[in-house]
């Protein structure tokens, strides 16, 4: 829906008034009489208005609730609750009037196609409001009305009556039973169309799967639809089960299909369990092979969409649902994978004994490749112990069983830890991260690769595991440099280089060539790193950025000087500068500057034009900002220059500081302090 149109919501409840004051006015006049053109004035502009971009609308009584409810589909994600987008005071007056109709006709909902012309839809409200039909006799309720709308050829209005539903005894959830209802319904429609050829009557049909199967996105609903059709099937003419359910999973997108049929799969475990608890309930016998019929469509379905998981096949497998031998070839070898993390789990350190056992040395390092050939499913099931026992073990016989060597091993191992990154959050990896580290070189390399990904969390993980290996990382790090590209994968690199700690002219050097990246993100990282590795003899380099183009590029490396020392004439005036300047930084940089000189020794500022900037930012009469505001940041800053005085240590500075020691409440404080370091230390 575009910006333009209004809220969902208010255009419902309106067109929701309008119908409903049509259906009573329509109630009191013959077809064609003016009031009752005058009652239906705007309502056919209204109603279709509101498809959007939805095939239908579909209007359902729902008597679940306390109180009975219209709900209102095909407009919105989910059913609007009428009574919940309606003032209350309409809501009471209308809703009991529009349910009364639904009563009168033995309805449970009626859906309004995207294609309904206006005279099918004027049509339809003219069957609304016949009088004379029998409240109590629903089944000829049911049968008039159908022969009423086949009778005026509407296509394109879908009804479905309380005698339509189905589940009883099953206990389904509302929409189950309306989807299911509403798909019996309309099939069995179809035929009573007399005038349609078998063309039109193939296009209505794919129509009819298209509107009410296509749109689902519930997952549970999906499930619950395909353990359940045999609730219809036997009621369908011109339908076996098969093509049922075929046409259904047609119909359904193929990325639903895993997921429900691991729910189906499960609904069937569950089935089987309890049928060998109560194997004489002949009832429960027909649901479990039902439910196991529709799981085998499921899986021929995702076979041919080249969609299968072994995974879910070996479950498949292991509920009778296909034999080992109907699976295909390239899926039982990953079956057999499976199978073989399953024994290793009953008992790893047997299976680790029967390794040792191993004669020969072929045999031995097949076995062992079988071994790691497993990780990734071990990590995917989130055995990450185990995992790394297997790890260790395979270390035993040397670096031959290096991961690494094995691309596709390697592709699997980057592949499950994402997907289970996704499925688990932050909480859920650190472990798996744990056992990543382990695998050496190959762990390393893959820990590095998560450095772009776009799992934030995934990435800082990823980034703190790494800086725990410490200087066995760089190597790999390095290498990364070369292949990537993107500075955000540089950045997430430079950071950690620096939390590692590593040296060296190799490491400098990368350093010293990021200060002119382009990227300022960089030139911060690059600025902080090289003053941490490099100490007093990256003063120079550090310095060359106070005139960076970019503000906050010059405030780190003010910062930076704070751990290389500042002992250049050059960078003592060009701090200077910065404490005066308050066109360029204002009193952020000043603040920066003044936080810098209180970590260092004491300088010879006298000679630089420091303290007459600080004199200046310390002495009481200064109450405002740059330019003669008041900022919040001119407290913090006359208190940090007062703080700076106490270094410098001047006559100058000792008058300042006499007065503003003079003064209530903090600044006395810090001016005391500072004048007790001057006594303490005289120039």
């Amino acid at each position: 829906m575009s910006s333009s149109q209004p809220p969902i919501s208010s255009d419902v409840a309106k067109t929701v008034l309008l119908l409903i004051q049509a259906f009573l006015k329509s109630g009191y006049y013959q077809p064609g009489h003016p009031e009752t053109d005058k009652a239906r004035e705007g309502l056919y502009e209204a109603v279709t208005s509101m498809f959007y971009s939805h095939p239908e609308i579909t209007f359902l009584a729902n008597t679940e609730e306390e109180k009975e409810e219209v709900l209102v589909g095909g407009v919105a994600h989910d059913y609007l609750s009428m009574r919940r987008v309606m003032a209350r005071n309409m809501a009471d007056m209308f809703l009991p009037k529009l349910l009364d109709f639904f009563r009168r006709k033995s309805l449970s909902s009626f859906s309004l196609r995207h294609g309904i012309t206006r005279y099918e839809f004027d049509s339809f409200i003219d069957i609304m409001t016949q009088s004379g039909w029998l409240e109590d006799a629903r089944v000829d309720a049911c049968e008039r009305m159908s022969k009423a709308l086949v009778a005026k050829e509407i296509v394109n209005v879908s009804v479905v009556f309380l005698d339509d539903l189905v589940g009883h005894g099953r206990q389904l959830p509302w929409r189950v039973v309306a989807t299911l209802s509403r798909l019996r319904r309309d099939l069995n429609m179809l035929p009573l169309y007399r005038h349609f050829d078998a063309e039109e009557i193939s296009r209505v049909r794919q129509q009819v799967f298209q509107e009410i199967v296509a749109p689902l996105s519930d997952v549970m609903l999906i499930r619950d639809l395909l353990i359940n059709v045999d609730l219809i099937v036997e009621t369908l003419h011109d339908f076996d089960r098969d093509t049922l359910v075929l046409t259904i999973l047609d119909h359904l997108s193929p990325a639903f299909l895993p997921v429900v049929c691991n729910l189906v799969v499960k609904e069937l475990a569950d089935l089987m369990s309890a049928y060998e608890k109560n194997n004489d309930d002949t009832a429960l016998r027909d649901r479990v092979e039902n439910v196991r019929w529709v799981t085998r469509r499921l899986g021929e379905t995702m076979i041919e969409d080249e969609a299968a998981d072994a995974a879910l096949f070996h479950a498949l497998v292991n509920c009778k649902v296909y034999v080992y031998e109907e699976i295909p070839p390239e899926l039982r070898e990953k079956i057999s994978e499976l199978q073989a993390v399953n024994r290793l789990l009953e008992n790893h350190q047997k299976y680790f004994t029967e390794i040792e056992q191993i004669q020969s040395p072929k045999m031995l390092e097949n076995r062992l490749w079988l071994l790691l050939e497993m990780l990734p499913e071990l990590i995917r099931q989130g055995h990450d112990l185990v995992a790394r026992q297997v790890v260790a073990f395979a270390g035993r016989y040397g670096p031959t069983f290096d991961v690494s060597n094995r691309p596709l091993l390697l592709e699997r191992l980057r592949r499950c830890i994402t997907l289970r990154a996704q499925e688990e959050g932050r909480e859920g990896i650190g472990e798996m991260l744990i056992t990543i580290a382990t695998l050496d070189r190959t762990g390393l390399q893959i820990l590095v690769s998560l450095a772009d990904n776009d799992n934030r969390s995934l990435r800082r993980l990823g980034l703190e595991a790494l800086a725990q290996r410490g200087q066995a990382a760089v190597p790999v790090l390095f290498e990364a440099l070369k292949e990537k590209q993107g500075w955000h994968f540089l950045r997430n690199m430079l950071v950690l280089l620096s939390r590692i700690g590593a040296g060296g002219p190799k490491v400098e050097k990368l350093f010293q060539r990021c200060l002119v990246h382009p990227q300022a993100h960089i030139r911060i990282e690059s600025v902080q790193a090289l003053a941490k590795l490099s100490g007093p003899a990256g003063e120079g380099a550090v310095a060359g950025l106070l005139d960076d183009k970019e503000s906050d590029v010059r405030q780190r490396a003010v910062g930076a000087l704070a751990v290389t020392g500042i002992n250049l004439p050059a960078t003592i005036g060009r701090l200077a500068e910065l404490l005066q300047d308050g066109k360029n930084d204002g009193e952020a940089m000043a603040l920066q500057v003044v936080s810098t000189l209180n970590k260092l020794k004491p300088l010879p500022f006298t000679e630089s034009g420091v303290e007459e900037a600080l004199l200046d930012l310390a002495r009481p009469k200064r109450r405002f900002g740059f330019g003669g505001k008041e900022s919040a940041l001119s407290g913090h800053l006359r208190e940090g220059a007062i703080q700076s005085l106490g270094y410098v240590g001047t006559e100058k500075c000792k008058s300042v500081l006499l007065k503003c020691s003079k003064e209530p409440g903090k600044v006395a404080t810090i001016a005391k302090e500072a004048l007790a370091r001057v006594e303490s230390h005289p120039s």
